[in-house]
């Protein structure tokens, strides 16, 4: 959910309805106040099959693929501790911007903290900036405009994304699933950032920080093996409950993506598909047993051997 941005929120729906992008957007701000997490909603409802509005609940195919950061033509990098990236992701983003779309329309860049990115990358993707490819829009993400080279800034809109005020944060700490005790402590020294606000709670209630409130599933995680595939797949059969079984195909999804971006070997995409008609096929009454069976087979048929 988007809070403390309405004014963004229209702006950027005329840009979408009218298909009037930049090619580049700096949005700028104190940490942890949601700039990210906005440039990447502008990205669902631009790429949204139904024409959904901000912050609404849809369903097709391309918004399930954006929550579940697993869209082709969506693609974000952070520079945060191991996410860091330089020059090798910048050219990789380069190449990436001058590819048709995957799924038609737009491709979005969402580079978040790009104030940190080094010289040699930022003239690098100067260049990209200066002639990129059709349909492509960046959305560079920072705390620090002033850290940002002029001519990188003189190619882009500015769009300074302020402080969110106490009720804002209030109702987005309790969407996290911390209770009235906890917020009340800290929402006076939040400084209208939610990434401060949680930095006080690990610090004031290291027992609530970081909880897992909506219990992941076992045995999914980021240190995903792709060699062990097989391995992980046969948790579906472990798996009797439907939504149990969305979750574990949308965290698929998102792999196959991630292994597809580094190896750029066509079966990802065909096991990117055969996946995605296995989630929609939950919206029916389907035998699970007998679809978990069918997504090991299509699973064993794509990767054929460890990879």
């Amino acid at each position: 959910m988007i809070y403390g941005f309405d004014k963004y929120i229209k702006y950027f729906d005329g840009i979408i309805k009218n298909r009037r992008f930049a090619n580049g957007y700096i949005f700028y701000g104190t940490e942890g106040i949601g700039k990210k997490l906005f440039a990447k909603e502008v990205a669902r409802v631009a790429l949204c099959k139904k024409g959904s509005f901000f912050n609404e609940n849809c369903g097709c195919e391309s918004c399930i693929l954006v929550k579940a950061n697993s869209h082709p033509d969506l693609n974000i990098y952070s520079n945060e501790g191991e996410s860091s990236f330089g020059i090798d992701e910048i050219r990789e983003i380069s190449e990436g911007s001058y590819i048709s779309s995957f799924m038609g329309g737009y491709k979005f860049f969402i580079l978040d903290n790009f104030h940190l990115l080094k010289k040699e990358a930022c003239n690098a993707f100067l260049k990209t900036l200066e002639e990129p490819g059709e349909n492509t829009v960046f959305f560079l993400i920072t705390s620090q405009i002033d850290r940002i080279i002029p001519t990188i800034k003189s190619r882009c809109i500015h769009l300074r994304f302020n402080r969110l005020g106490n009720d804002d944060i209030v109702k987005i700490l309790k969407e996290l699933g911390y209770n009235d005790e906890v917020i009340g402590n800290v929402l006076d020294i939040s400084d209208g950032s939610v990434l401060f606000a949680l930095k006080h709670i690990k610090y004031l209630f290291p027992d609530e920080y970081g909880r897992d409130k909506k219990g992941k599933l076992k045995g999914i995680n980021d240190n995903f093996n792709w060699d062990d595939i097989m391995e992980h797949a046969y948790n579906l059969l472990k798996m009797i409950e439907k939504d149990d079984l969305r979750y574990y195909i949308l965290f698929l999804l998102g792999r196959v993506i991630e292994i597809y971006k580094q190896r750029k070997e066509y079966k990802y995409l065909i096991l990117f598909d055969n996946l995605m008609e296995i989630y929609r096929m939950l919206d029916y009454n389907v035998n699970l047993r007998i679809l978990r069976g069918y997504i090991l087979t299509k699973i064993y048929g794509v990767i054929g051997e460890k990879i």
